[in-house]
């Protein structure tokens, strides 16, 4: 367990002044800057929270290697300000970095200890937020873990937490990502008898969509394909796989017209003309349409190219 002087801030990039650096009572601020040690370059310039002395480390970007950051930060007893990814510029006022190593003692030690900590719902929490892929995550991340790590009862529920409300904030736009999109795959079916749809979500959804597509269609060969991260997952005779594909292959959310199975095409033009036979032009509202059906989403809908 930490202690209070090792503990994390609310803000990151923020680090509180030590008693040794603040003024004392009728001393000028230049006495304080030298019990401080402050460089002779920032004499007369201290700021009331001294952020441009960060404490940062440096890691993969992997969600094993953010795990690795907390192993780190606990067995070094040094918590970062700020978290960057290897290549990423660094600041120039950061005085101390670390270069985290991905290890898979250290992810199974971590996520071990958060399976204890946090309920079901929590780590689907937590892992939907990983996947949002939105700037600042994995210091949010990181954050949660040592609040969930340093208290001696569950924080998850605790909405009175920046953190914890982050969290779940986050999360509810993942799932209703997620939900969005189980409506709105479209398969094509190819010359190898796979079904392909492009999808192109905000979020990093591809790998939520899995077990729900895995049940419903368990004995057939699949595929959905991000087209914002480039990768897709294949489904076939029950496993999943990782797949990549040349940009050249798909256009506009569909394949080429040489890799569609005999036959596509028209259903494809049947399902078309059924989208418009099927609409009242009396009660269009378009308004309501794009609520319910957001335009981002057209163009891999084959109703809507």
């Amino acid at each position: 367990m930490r202690g209070e002087s090792s503990t994390i801030p609310q803000e990151s990039g923020i680090e509180r002044r030590s008693e040794a650096e603040a003024p004392r009572k009728g001393e000028p601020q230049d006495a304080a800057n030298q019990r401080g040690n402050i460089p002779p370059l920032f004499k007369g310039f201290l700021l009331p929270s001294l952020e441009c002395f960060m404490n940062i480390f440096i890691y993969d970007g992997t969600f094993e290697g953010l795990l690795s950051v907390v192993f780190d930060a606990y067995t070094l007893r040094s918590f970062p300000d700020r978290l960057y990814t290897a290549g990423a510029v660094l600041p120039l006022t950061a005085v101390n970095s670390h270069v985290v190593l991905t290890e898979a003692e250290k992810v199974g030690r971590v996520f071990a200890g958060l399976r204890k900590r946090l309920s079901e719902d929590g780590l689907i929490n937590f892992m939907r937020v990983w996947l949002s892929e939105e700037e600042g995550s994995d210091e949010l991340l990181f954050r949660f873990m040592c609040k969930v790590f340093d208290a001696k009862r569950s924080i998850e529920r605790d909405m009175g937490d920046p953190d914890v409300l982050a969290l779940v904030k986050i999360s509810v736009g993942v799932r209703r990502e997620m939900e969005k999109l189980m409506g709105f795959v479209r398969f094509q079916k190819t010359r190898q008898g796979v079904y392909f749809a492009a999808v192109e979500p905000r979020y990093n959804t591809v790998p939520l969509l899995l077990k729900h597509f895995a049940d419903r269609f368990a004995d057939q060969e699949w595929i959905i394909y991000d087209m914002r991260r480039h990768y897709g997952i294949m489904h076939k005779a029950g496993s999943l796989e990782e797949i990549f594909l040349d940009e050249g292959q798909v256009r506009d959310g569909a394949l080429n017209a040489g890799l569609l199975a005999e036959g596509e095409e028209l259903l494809q033009t049947l399902w078309k003309q059924y989208h418009v036979s099927i609409a009242v032009k009396e009660r269009g509202n378009l308004r309501l349409q794009r609520q319910f059906m957001p335009k981002r989403f057209w163009r891999y809908l084959t109703e809507k190219q």
